[in-house]
């Protein structure tokens, strides 16, 4: 992939979707259901105006912003991606070099294809995205090493109390954990380069990625876990 030649997000994403199997192309590109949400923030978006000003020095640019008490190069962070494993070989530690370079925060996934430690040892400053599982005290076990690896912020995503029904990973023979099925074997064999790439490289090295067990997340978040995590939290 010729990254000179890729010269907006349109462009990058569809290099991406000749690139990927549609299975993980459509798991990155749309969300749930009908779309509807996705559909919405795309227009959201769109709606957001610059109001220009002229005449004004912008020779000396600094898009330098502090972000949870730490400045940074730019106020942008990478969000989490726990399927970037297999998008890339070894995507996620890729990233996490790529933000650290940057000069901007990585976020590390719950259901990470890289070990925490394994992420944590590329430096850079990390945050960590928190899923509360059901069993509590899984949580706070997961919290106490989240907080030893030197992660500095915990990222609380609060608006998934049950999985989202994502109708065409099924529809597309994937699911997670993954397990091969006709359909998704011959939609991996149709995109020779990425097989070779991603999945012959891991075949190679370290074997496939799979997602760390993780126990079921919590129907029952609450602001009172929020206060738990905040007590527990450095």
């Amino acid at each position: 992939m010729n990254l000179d030649r890729l010269y907006n997000v349109s462009d990058v994403r569809e290099a991406s979707r000749k690139r990927l199997p549609k299975g993980i192309f459509e798991f990155i590109d749309r969300g749930a259901e009908d779309d509807e949400a996705v559909a919405h923030n795309r227009e959201a978006l769109r709606r957001i105006k610059a109001r220009p000003r002229a005449l004004i020095d912008v020779s000396q640019r600094n898009c330098e912003a502090i972000m949870l008490g730490e400045r940074f190069s730019m106020p942008m962070a990478i969000a989490p991606t726990g399927a970037a494993g297999l998008v890339w070989y070894q995507g996620e530690m890729e990233l996490a070099k790529a933000a650290a370079a940057t000069g901007i925060p990585f976020t590390i996934a719950t259901r990470s294809m890289s070990s925490l430690e394994d992420i944590v040892a590329l430096g850079g400053t990390l945050w960590y995205q928190l899923y509360v599982f059901t069993d509590r005290a899984q949580t706070w076990k997961l919290i106490d090493r989240v907080a030893a690896s030197g992660a500095k912020a915990l990222l609380v995503t609060a608006d998934v109390p049950v999985q989202p029904n994502r109708e065409f990973n099924r529809r597309n023979g994937y699911t997670f954990p993954f397990k091969a099925t006709p359909r998704s074997v011959i939609d991996m064999l149709r995109h020779p380069r990425w097989l070779i790439d991603v999945i012959g490289k891991y075949q190679r090295t370290t074997g496939i990625p799979q997602y760390e067990k993780m126990p079921e997340y919590a129907e029952n978040l609450s602001f009172e876990d929020i206060r738990e995590l905040r007590r527990r939290w450095p």
